[in-house]
């Protein structure tokens, strides 16, 4: 199986189980655990456990993947008007 088919399949369990609790299923957000799923691979590929490699990225964030716009530091500061 190639890495891209474990990326797809890493993805669509974490869509399916939302452990992060994004709503992804709800709002149809397909690829929201793409990059997750990348990192939890390469952390396979370098040795970790599954149970691991999904704890540490789940908790401590994917290296790869983007913070969503409600999460950045602009949106968290009151606003002027």
């Amino acid at each position: 199986m190639s890495n891209h088919h474990t990326v797809v399949i890493i993805s669509r369990a974490l869509f399916q189980t939302d452990p992060m609790n994004t709503r992804c299923k709800e709002n149809d957000c397909f690829d929201e655990y793409d990059d997750i799923a990348a990192d939890i691979l390469g952390r396979l590929e370098a040795g970790e456990s599954l149970k691991t490699a999904l704890a540490e990225t789940i908790t401590t964030g994917s290296t790869t993947a983007k913070k969503p716009p409600y999460l950045s530091a602009r949106s968290r500061r009151p606003s002027n008007g």
